[in-house]
C-alpha cells in the first residue's frame, strides 16, 4: 500500500537544506516508516546520492572490524552508482625496468640456476650477496636515526592499520575521490545510518561511538567526504537505554549533541497513517462476511466508529505503529462468536455479539498479537488523556462500552439504569430494549456527580481499560 507523506517531505527537505546541518538526527517511534519515508524520499530527489548503511550487520564484529565492513557496504552502493571508472596503464618498459630494480637479486638467482660452476655455484654466489646486502643495509641503518623518518613512518603505519580511526589507505582514498566525483555532478551525497532501532542495547553506544570516531574526526568533515550523514532511531528510546546503561545522573544531551548540528529531526506520519486506516479495515477479509454484528467494512455501524477512534488514538499515542497496521492489509480474520456467563452458576448466557466492545477487543488482541500487548496499548492510550468531547449526537457510539462494564448489573435486560464512578466522576444513565430479537442500548445523559451538570468530556480511555479488564476475565462458556 503506497503512503505519500507530502507535508513530511516538504518539511525534510527544509530541513535538509539548513547551512552547515550536516549531521542529521532523523527520529520517529520504531516501526513508524522510516526506512520507508527515506527511501522514498530520496528516491524522488535526484539532486542527492545516498548510501544507506545498517549497523545491525556490524553488532557482532570486532570494534576494529566495523570500518572495513563500512567500506565494504558503501563499495557495494558506489558500484550501482553511475560513475566513471579510471583505468591507467603504463608502458611495458617502464614497468618492466621497475621489476628489475626491486627484484635484482630474485631475477639473478633464477638465471644462475642454470650457469656452470666456478668453484661455487652461481646460485650460491646469489644467495651469499643476497645475504651480503642485507647485512650491509641493516649494518648501516643501524649507525643512521632520521627522526623525521621514524616520526612520519609511525604516522603511515596507523593510517595503513584496519580498523584505526586515522585510517587512510588507498580503498579509503578511492572511496572519498569516487564520492567527490559525484558532489562534483551538483549532487549532495548523504549516507543513512539505518536501523539503530534493531540493535541489541548492548551495542548501540558501541557502535554509535565507532562512528563518531570515524565521521567526524576534524568536526568538520569525514573520512568519506560525504556530505551528509543521517542517524535514523528513536531517540527517546536511545535516552532510556542510556540513562539505564550509564545512570538517570549522567548527561545524555552532552554525548548525543555531537550526533547532530541543527536540531533533531522527529519524523511525524500520524496524520497520513490516520487517513489510510479505512482502507486497511476495508482490505481485510471478514469471515463469516455476513457479520451483522461487526464489520469494519461497513462505515456506519457503531463498532466501525468506534473502531477507527480507538485506532486513530492509538496511532497519535505512539501506542501502534504503521508496520502493525499494514500486516492487516488483505488478511482474512475470522470472526468470533462466543457466549459468558454473568454468574458464577453459568446462567444468563450472553453472547459477545451483543457487545461491539468485545468484537472490538477480539480484533485488536489478534492485530496486537496478545491480549497483554493490547493491555499496554491502551495503558498508554490513557496516559495521553484523550478525552472526546460527546453530546447526545454521538452518545451512541460509547454505549456499548457503558452498558458492557455495567453487565453485571444490568444482565441485559430491558429497563434503564445508572452506572456511576467516582474516579472519573461520572454518572451515566442508559436504557436497554429489546427490539426484534435485537438489543438496544442506548445511553440517556452523562453527568458530573459532583455537580450533576451535563458533561462535554467523555473519558473513554479510562473507561476502555475499565471494560478491557473485564473482557480478560470473562468467563467463557463455549
Amino acid at each position: 500500500m503506497n503512503i505519500r507523506t507530502t507535508s513530511e517531505e516538504t518539511r525534510f527537505k527544509k530541513h535538509l537544506e539548513i547551512e552547515d546541518n550536516n549531521r542529521i538526527i532523523f527520529s520517529g517511534i520504531f516501526g513508524i516508516g522510516k526506512t520507508y519515508f527515506l527511501k522514498d524520499f530520496f528516491n524522488e530527489n535526484s539532486s542527492f546520492e545516498s548510501f544507506r548503511l545498517s549497523p545491525v550487520n556490524y553488532s557482532i564484529s570486532n570494534t576494529e572490524d566495523i570500518i572495513e565492513y563500512i567500506k565494504y557496504d558503501i563499495i557495494f552502493e558506489l558500484l550501482s552508482k553511475n560513475i566513471e571508472y579510471n583505468v591507467e596503464e603504463f608502458p611495458l618498459e617502464l614497468t618492466s625496468q621497475f621489476y628489475v630494480q626491486e627484484n635484482f637479486v630474485e631475477i639473478f638467482s633464477s638465471i644462475a640456476k642454470y650457469c656452470g660452476k666456478i668453484g661455487k655455484s652461481v646460485s650460491e654466489i646469489a644467495l651469499d650477496l643476497k645475504k651480503l646486502k642485507t647485512d650491509i643495509t641493516a649494518h648501516k641503518d643501524k649507525y643512521k636515526i632520521n627522526e623525521k623518518k621514524e616520526l612520519i613512518d609511525f604516522l603511515k603505519e596507523v593510517t595503513v592499520r584496519p580498523g584505526s580511526i586515522f585510517e587512510e589507505n588507498y580503498i579509503t582514498l578511492l572511496i572519498s575521490n569516487l564520492i567527490t566525483t559525484l558532489e562534483s555532478k551538483e549532487k549532495k551525497t548523504v549516507l543513512i545510518i539505518d536501523d539503530l532501532d534493531r540493535l541489541d542495547p548492548e551495542h548501540i553506544f558501541r557502535i554509535l561511538n565507532v562512528f563518531a570516531c570515524h565521521f567526524d574526526i576534524d568536526s568538520t568533515s569525514n573520512k568519506f567526504s560525504i556530505e551528509k550523514i543521517i542517524l535514523v532511531c528513536d531517540i527517546d528510546n536511545i535516552r532510556k537505554i542510556f540513562n539505564t546503561k550509564y545512570g538517570q545522573e549522567t548527561d545524555f544531551s552532552g554525548y548525543i549533541d555531537k550526533f547532530f548540528s541543527n536540531e533533531i529531526f522527529f519524523f511525524n506520519s500520524k496524520k497520513e497513517i490516520s487517513e489510510i486506516l479505512l482502507g486497511i479495515l476495508s482490505s481485510i477479509n471478514y469471515i463469516p462476511e455476513s457479520q451483522d454484528y461487526f464489520n469494519p467494512k461497513i462505515p456506519n455501524y457503531d463498532s466501525s466508529k468506534l473502531l477507527k477512534i480507538i485506532l486513530k488514538d492509538l496511532i497519535y499515542s505512539d501506542a501502534i505503529n504503521l508496520r502493525t497496521l499494514l500486516k492487516l492489509s488483505g488478511k482474512n480474520y475470522e470472526i468470533k462468536s462466543y457466549h459468558f456467563s454473568v454468574t458464577n452458576a453459568h446462567q444468563n448466557r450472553i453472547s459477545n455479539e451483543n457487545f461491539g466492545i468485545l468484537m472490538i477487543f477480539d480484533f485488536l488482541s489478534s492485530l496486537f498479537g496478545s491480549k497483554e500487548n493490547l493491555r499496554q496499548a491502551l495503558e498508554e492510550l490513557a496516559k495521553n488523556k484523550i478525552n472526546k468531547f460527546i453530546d447526545s449526537y454521538n452518545y451512541h457510539i460509547f454505549d456499548s462500552i457503558v452498558v458492557f462494564i455495567d453487565y453485571k448489573n444490568n444482565k441485559l435486560k430491558e429497563g434503564k439504569y445508572t452506572y456511576s464512578n467516582p474516579q472519573l466522576d461520572l454518572l451515566i444513565e442508559y436504557e436497554i430494549e429489546r427490539l426484534n430479537y435485537r438489543i438496544s442500548k442506548n445511553i440517556i445523559e452523562i453527568k458530573s456527580m459532583k455537580n450533576e451538570k451535563s458533561k462535554d468530556y467523555f473519558p473513554y480511555p479510562d473507561l476502555l481499560k475499565i471494560a478491557f479488564t473485564l473482557y480478560k476475565n470473562l468467563e467463557i462458556i463455549n
